[in-house]
């Protein structure tokens, strides 16, 4: 079970990481719209690259389910006024017949090139 509560967390960490994984930004980038970011979000479920799910609410509560479905996570969400995306989260598992819980904040940045891309 620690082996998947890692894994999970690796998971979350890698899908939710800043936009250095995407490359550097465009010279002169912006700060995405917030209320667009939004938009993208609100009442959608995402599916994370390596397992996992998460339903971004469209009144900012945030539900995650890690990749094997042996962890769940209930937080909120928002958008930053810098075009943040960020969800804090509690998790919870059961390991040994307890249960186990951490939780976090994870963020990335969204920008605006100056050609609008």
């Amino acid at each position: 079970m620690k082996h998947f509560i890692c894994a999970a967390f690796a998971i979350a960490a890698i899908a939710l990481s800043p936009p250095a994984f995407a490359g550097s930004k465009p010279k002169g980038a912006k700060p995405a719209d917030p209320k667009q970011i939004a938009a993208l979000y609100a009442g959608k479920t995402s599916h994370w690259n390596r397992g996992g799910f998460a339903y971004w609410g469209p009144g900012g509560e945030f539900q995650g389910l890690g990749k094997s479905g042996d962890s769940v996570g209930i937080g909120k969400w928002y958008v930053t006024n810098r075009g943040k995306l960020c969800h804090e989260t509690n998790w919870y598992w059961m390991e040994g017949g307890k249960k186990e819980s951490t939780n976090g904040k994870w963020c990335w940045e969204f920008v605006t090139a100056p050609d609008g891309t």
